[in-house]
């Protein structure tokens, strides 16, 4: 019996363990002075310009490293334009964590979670502009609290949370246009109040969220990873939330003690 209990939790740890395994890349960036525009002024940033052939395809990619490391605290902007990002990689964070600008536009993003930008913590501007975003997540921008400006155009929206924008006492300008479920800008304070619950009331579709929902739940199941629980049940309703912690009881706990 102590044999089988033993074999039980090895194979929970190795599971685990395979869970966290990430593809990793190499980027290579174009460190140069260049410009970005910042209340509609166009100011100079040194950026790492992240070159179009460098391409992000699926969720938890790594970068493993970076050419001059040594630049990566001088480095103030973060440009990913007209390539593939489809996910908004955790680890730009780990390298650049003085960035205060942010463009990733036209480059097919289909995400940008939390865990994404937690890490910039002196971001001010960012700009995901003419992607495939269909979703904006319950305090998206939690540890991004100077945000001023966001760029939001030429999406597909279906669902944007009531408590995206929650705490962002310095976001002035929001534009939502062409925007799949919205379509608006605002530019001042007031304005940005209205724009943020007019897109909570007309952007609610749960569709979108029940398949993000069934994406991080298969992870969630093959690996009984509990930050990917505590991430799934963070973003979602009551009636999910229950349903996974009866999961997460179910499968993982009772793995465990078996």
């Amino acid at each position: 019996m102590k044999t089988f209990k033993l074999s039980i939790i090895l194979i929970f740890l190795f599971l685990k363990t395979f869970s966290k395994a990430q593809s990793t890349v190499i980027l290579l960036c174009d460190y140069k002075d260049s410009g970005g525009t910042y209340n509609e002024v166009v100011l100079t940033f040194y950026s790492c310009i992240v070159p179009t052939t460098f391409i992000i395809s699926q969720p938890k990619v790594k970068i493993s490293s970076i050419n001059d490391e040594s630049n990566k605290n001088l480095v103030k902007a973060i440009q990913a334009n007209d390539g593939t990002i489809k996910y908004f990689s955790n680890s730009f964070g780990d390298f650049f964590p003085n960035v205060i600008y942010i463009s990733v536009i036209n480059s097919k993003l289909l995400e940008i979670r939390r865990e994404n930008l937690e890490k910039f913590e002196q971001l001010k501007v960012i700009y995901l502009c003419n992607n495939q975003l269909e979703f904006l997540e319950r305090d998206l921008f939690v540890k991004n609290k100077l945000l001023s400006f966001v760029y939001l155009n030429d999406n597909n929206f279906k669902f944007v949370d009531s408590a995206t924008f929650n705490g962002l006492f310095y976001l002035e300008y929001l534009s939502m246009e062409n925007a799949g479920c919205i379509h608006q800008q605002a530019r001042n304070r007031h304005a940005v109040i209205n724009l943020t619950k007019k897109a909570a009331n007309q952007c609610n579709d749960e569709i979108v969220i029940d398949d993000i929902v069934k994406r991080d739940q298969k992870e969630f199941l093959e690996s009984c990873n509990e930050e990917i629980f505590i991430k799934v049940c963070h973003l979602d309703s009551n009636r999910k939330i229950s349903f996974f912690n009866q999961l997460f009881e179910e499968k993982c706990q009772k793995l465990i003690k078996t």
